[in-house]
């Protein structure tokens, strides 16, 4: 069957012979699930197909995905759960039959979802554990790196023409301090001008140290300052990356956005006229709550008024009842005196 300008029609063909329950589907559109009893069954004006822009002819986006899942066979032989099932009573057995498919497939697609997230929770757990053993391998790493690192910084750095001349000028010092030093008999100026030898020897060697230590102290400022240029670059290109990524995507999504504002005009316009029918029968829904509502409160009041009216009359005769009570009883009291009157008078 030919479809209408702008839609496209689907078709599924099987055996001659074979019942089978399928959904077919269109993109995002999907079709059934029915039960397909001829050779060739399908849908005409199946879904709504519209032409692709020049931005996006030719691309991975200019395709439509069309097939068939939940492919089902029915009939008795259709199933071998069902063919060993035993069938008791009086019942269809088409319904009964079904039924009971439904359940085994339901049970059966339970235990497959159970197997998928038992399968998902162990490669969650190897992933993890491969990740700890990254991280724990990069932070030897790191470790070994800051190691080597001191060891380098803590070098002697290498020597130039002066240092070796104040160094063959430390060793002739040495040597005549050693040879001086042998034990013999010094005068007084000869032990004050060694002492002042000494003191010079020992200043010339603290020099010595304080200036490798000044030496190292800025070898090792200097990489870590070159080593955190290299992680800001670095991160620098990084964001710079996801910057133009990211304005790539939102340039793709403006386009697709705008490509799909002008396909679903149409849509839109339907879906506003729905929403207006929508919102008159909600508010028309409102207004019968309220009519409701108010016919409920004005007779919950009728009720209330009554049962008061009520209350009141009853009290009111409970009155009236006491008062006669009263009369009674003052009447019988001024009998009463009468009579005592009278018999004292007689």
């Amino acid at each position: 069957a030919e479809a209408s300008e702008g839609y496209c029609s689907l078709f599924l063909r099987v055996a001659d012979g074979m019942k089978v329950s399928r959904v077919l589907f269109v993109g995002s559109e999907a079709l059934g699930p029915d039960i397909a009893r001829k050779a060739c069954e399908g849908y005409t004006n199946a879904a709504q197909v519209a032409a692709p822009s020049m931005a996006i002819r030719g691309t991975a986006a200019d395709l439509i995905t069309i097939g068939v899942r939940d492919l089902m066979l029915q009939g008795w032989s259709a199933n071998l759960d069902l063919q060993r099932t035993l069938l008791i009573g009086d019942a269809p057995a088409a319904e009964i039959n079904f039924r009971l498919l439904r359940e085994m497939r339901e049970a059966r697609r339970q235990r497959e979802r159970e197997r998928a997230a038992e399968q998902r929770r162990r490669e969650e757990e190897v992933a993890q554990e491969q990740r700890k053993q990254e991280e724990a391998e990069q932070a030897r790493r790191r470790k070994e790196a800051e190691e080597s690192a001191a060891v380098v910084a803590a070098m002697a750095a290498p020597v130039t023409a002066d240092e070796a001349m104040m160094q063959a000028a430390v060793k002739v010092a040495n040597d005549r301090a050693q040879e001086q030093a042998r034990p013999k008999k010094e005068t007084e100026a000869e032990r004050a001008e060694r002492e002042k030898k000494d003191k010079a020897l020992a200043w010339l060697r603290e020099y010595q140290q304080k200036e490798a230590q000044k030496k190292a102290e800025e070898e090792q400022q200097r990489k870590e300052r070159e080593q955190a240029e290299r992680e800001v670059r670095r991160e620098m290109e990084k964001r710079k990356k996801a910057e133009a990524k990211a304005k790539r995507n939102e340039e793709r999504q403006r386009q697709w956005a705008q490509e799909l504002e002008a396909e679903a005009g149409k849509a839109g316009e339907e879906r506003k006229k729905a929403q207006e029918a929508a919102e008159k029968q909600r508010q028309q829904a409102e207004e019968e709550a309220t009519k409701k509502e108010i016919e409920k409160r004005v007779q919950q009041m009728a009720e209330a008024r009554r049962q008061q009216e009520e209350e009141e009359r009853q009290a009111e005769e409970a009155a009236r009842a006491l008062e006669e009570e009263m009369r009674r009883r003052e009447e019988a009291q001024q009998r009463r005196e009468e009579e005592r009157r009278l018999q004292a008078e007689a």
